[in-house]
């Protein structure tokens, strides 16, 4: 039960228009998450085929938002994404990742994600990845999919497939 005063936030991320390889139905799944969501209590902060500058804004605004307060931090992201190295990155819509020297540098890397929620304070945090799709660059790490990644104590971690398969648009 939601306790009197308790701030839910959730930063929801829907990004499908990749020049390159775009992408049917992540912004009407984070619409469709965010109103629900909204419903539930949450205060969402919504991004439509964000760039990187714009995930990295509001996973700072969400941090501040939560700073302190005890409360829930929820991210939703609806996109590309992939594992390197055995570390996941989400795709932001302006990412041009011509070789894996460039993944660090023009991706968000999901533990920025389980950082701020951490450096936030939350009692509860919720990763929900409708993500994951072949490593371009094999020969990094040969994996396909999303990495498996331990939880953070207090977090649940959900992917829309098994890590180290691929979800397909559609």
């Amino acid at each position: 039960a939601q306790a009197p005063g308790d701030v839910r936030l959730a930063l929801v991320i829907g990004n499908a228009a990749y020049a390159d390889a775009p992408l049917a139905n992540p912004v009407n799944d984070a619409k469709a998450m965010s109103t629900m969501l909204r419903g539930l209590g949450f205060q969402v902060l919504e991004l439509r085929n964000a760039t990187k500058a714009q995930v990295e804004s509001a996973i700072a605004q969400a941090r501040d938002t939560l700073k302190g307060r005890n409360g829930i931090g929820l991210l939703y992201y609806a996109g590309h994404g992939m594992q390197m190295d055995w570390r996941n990155y989400l795709l932001p819509v302006d990412a041009r990742v011509d070789s894996a020297a460039d993944v660090r540098d023009l991706t968000v890397d999901l533990q920025t994600v389980v950082e701020a929620f951490a450096q936030a304070g939350n009692r509860v945090n919720i990763l929900v990845l409708d993500a994951g799709r072949d490593n371009p660059f094999p020969g990094v790490t040969g994996a396909k999919g999303l990495a498996p990644m331990d939880a953070p104590p207090g977090t649940l971690l959900a992917y829309a497939t098994a890590p180290g398969n691929v979800a397909y648009d559609g």
